[in-house]
């Protein structure tokens, strides 16, 4: 390299450097009040996209596009600062919801109602587990005896989706529940941890390989186990030391990492669970339910109860850095943010890079509303760094 021109080239790569430092803080910390559908008097956020583009649930729809239908509320997305409603089944006499979306949001997954009896134990008011994409809503289908009722996540492409279905018993005084997977058109009942009793199905990694949920206990009769079903095996995760029962709700990308709840004699603390060991992450004071965790499992939200019995949660942010903390006094605290007049109840989703959080609580009118909050990047300095090697390698040569 030309050594007359290494001054130049510094100093033209430091500007460079400076203008994308000061874009990512400028990009700083937000939080968001997602609207209401016109004429609505509430929603509630469930899950985010991967990308944090999407943030999907359920909203109010009074007077809405059903004006003779009072108090009907549908599933919705939020994208681009617009809401949509998605619709429901043909028919449908009742509320659809929206649980979770694709990577990009293009695929969102959930629940509808039908008003017509299907099945020898279905009554009309029992929900169908649905997909919506391209406009679409198409109910899930599983082989007779298998009923999907409800679709609560979706893996990164949309073409796997786990959820709960409905299952003949054995003898089949009643339907039970049972966890699915559902892939190439076709609902596939995941089994129990025990022979009778249920299962359900919470969360799923990216590529759809691992699904986690809760099931009848084999160990702890009356109880519910988190488990990992991997391969077609599904693996019970057991409880936090001291406690004997658990559920499953979310899972990292990569499967590796499981987020959920235990209950027992020692308390009701979330968890982390890896490389087979379950680990409490606390509480803030009374108990704590983890409902998302970020791409590479280092980030968990959820909500908490509070100490002295309040009947109302609070919604919760986790790193191993920082344990367990209130959401809203971490935005406050940490990032300047205060959402005034909102009192944050719980935190439902989360994208994979862990900037953004969704979820729901009352806002300024009292009523339920969904809210997003936007992160900053962990630091600046990471711009530099590889940047400042690259400079000390040129100095070298």
């Amino acid at each position: 390299m030309n050594r007359a021109l290494l001054p130049l080239s510094v100093a033209v790569l430091a500007c460079q450097l400076l203008s994308i430092a000061d874009a990512a803080r400028a990009a700083g910390p937000l939080f968001e009040t997602l609207p209401l559908y016109p004429g609505g008097e509430g929603a509630v956020a469930f899950g985010v996209s991967r990308d944090g583009s999407t943030v999907v649930g359920q909203a109010n729809l009074v007077p809405g596009p059903r004006p003779t239908m009072p108090g009907v509320s549908e599933g919705v997305m939020w994208r681009n600062g617009q809401i949509t409603a998605l619709g429901d089944l043909p028919g449908a006499d009742d509320a659809s919801v929206a649980r979770a979306a694709s990577a990009d949001g293009s695929v969102i997954v959930g629940a509808g109602n039908y008003t017509t009896t299907v099945g020898d134990h279905i009554t009309p008011a029992d929900r169908q587990a649905v997909r919506w994409a391209n406009g679409l809503i198409t109910p899930l289908i599983g082989p007779v005896g298998l009923r999907p009722i409800e679709a609560h996540a979706v893996s990164a492409d949309g073409s796997v989706i786990i959820g709960e279905a409905l299952s003949p018993s054995s003898p089949p005084a009643a339907d039970h529940l049972e966890a699915f997977r559902w892939s190439n058109g076709v609902a596939t009942g995941l089994g129990r941890l025990s022979n009778t009793d249920y299962s359900r199905a919470f969360g799923v990694s990216a590529d759809g390989s691992v699904v986690v949920g809760d099931s009848a206990s084999s160990i702890a009769p009356g109880r519910s186990e988190a488990f990992r079903w991997v391969n077609g095996v599904m693996t019970g995760l057991g409880s936090t030391p001291g406690n004997t029962g658990s559920v499953a709700t979310a899972v990292s990308a990569d499967g590796r990492v499981v987020v959920g709840a235990a209950f027992g004699p020692a308390g009701f603390p979330a968890f982390r669970w890896e490389n087979g060991v379950m680990a409490s992450i606390g509480d803030l004071g009374s108990s704590a339910y983890a409902q998302a965790v970020s791409g590479d499992g280092q980030v968990i939200v959820g909500w908490a109860g509070l100490p002295g019995g309040a009947s109302e949660t609070v919604a919760f942010i986790w790193d191993a850095a920082h344990g367990l903390r209130n959401l809203q006094d971490v935005l406050r605290t940490d990032y300047g943010l205060d959402p005034a007049g909102w009192q944050l109840l719980q935190a439902t989703g989360i994208s994979d890079d862990g900037r953004t959080i969704v979820g729901y609580g009352h806002g300024p009118d009292a009523n339920f509303q969904a809210f997003r909050v936007t992160l900053p990047e962990p630091a600046a300095m990471s711009i530099f760094a590889p940047a400042a090697a690259m400079l000390l390698r040129r100095r070298r040569r």
